[in-house]
């Protein structure tokens, strides 16, 4: 990366998860980049130090800009580095120290478009962020599914086959639920899925018949949204997965909706159906687990 000297300094820093797709951070996530120079006597020095927030995020960069008074003292050979802090304390230097050249523009060569892009890999699953890949698409086959009467459902994300199923019906075994499931995935041509569902049902015994059959596999989206989250000092509830997940604070009122097991009002249209804020973060979560069950695999 090259730095003209008594210039604006335009370029963006683009982020990317371990497959290679968009990684947008969360409120209270912070990227740093920072310029240091090597001094003869070994010693490093802070030249330069940008934070950006993920407010600051444009069309899936976060633009970087440095003043003609920070570049006019800038010639020679420096270094930079790019490091993201995460809100939950995990921080990873996702570009190591690398060279910057700073020289007069009549200098340069070897212009391109791009030149000042700096791609950085980070190394865990997003977790917190507002977006994730195929969220959109996979909130509205999510939307569809909830309002049709299809006992089991097929989705193919990005080469991930998820199957959609419904609360137990009156007169199905839970041995033909299981055999209606394989038989679906074994009509779609898949040996490796993913099967999640059974967002409003009260049984409770699903859940274990489920994990049984299908392990890793199953996506207990119910269970992980309803689960509760305590405080650190005691047994008193805070929260729930659900609230964390679109970072809003519950009232007195949600805390008790949470200790009954049920999902934040914000997220539903009515008893038996999803808004889109609710649609989003079901498909937000099992994208989420999918990504996680590939990384354990």
């Amino acid at each position: 990366m090259y730095i003209y000297t008594h210039s604006v300094f335009d370029g963006c820093i683009i982020l990317r998860d371990i497959h290679g797709e968009p990684f947008l951070i969360s409120e209270g996530d912070e990227i740093t980049f920072n310029i240091i120079k090597a001094d003869n006597d070994g010693n490093f020095s802070d030249i330069f130090t940008l934070s950006l927030s993920c407010q600051d995020e444009v069309e899936e960069k976060y633009p970087l800009k440095i003043l003609p008074e920070t570049t006019s003292n800038l010639y020679g050979l420096y270094y930079y580095n790019v490091t993201l802090h995460f809100a939950d304390g995990d921080i990873y230097t996702i570009v190591p120290f690398t060279k910057l050249h700073a020289l007069l523009p009549f200098n340069c060569i070897g212009y391109h478009e791009h030149k000042n892009d700096i791609v950085g890999i980070v190394p865990r699953v997003m977790a917190k962020s507002g977006y994730i890949p195929f969220t959109d698409k996979l909130a509205e086959f999510i939307s569809d599914f909830q309002s049709e009467n299809t006992f089991i459902s097929v989705e193919g994300i990005q080469e991930k086959v998820i199957l959609f199923v419904r609360n137990f019906q009156s007169g199905v075994s839970t041995e033909e639920l299981i055999q209606n499931i394989k038989n679906t995935a074994e009509n779609y041509g898949t040996e490796v899925y993913y099967v999640t569902g059974f967002f409003y049902d009260n049984i409770d015994n699903y859940h274990s018949v489920m994990k049984n059959a299908f392990g890793k596999y199953f996506i207990d989206v119910q269970k992980i949204l309803k689960t509760p989250v305590f405080e650190n000092t005691s047994d008193k509830i805070i929260s729930s997965i659900a609230f964390d997940q679109l970072n809003q604070t519950p009232s007195v009122t949600d805390i008790l909706s949470i200790e009954h097991g049920e999902y934040p009002d914000c997220i539903l249209l009515d008893e038996t159906h999803f808004n889109d804020k609710g649609l989003h973060l079901v498909a937000r979560t099992i994208l989420q687990e999918v990504n996680a069950i590939e990384l354990q695999s």
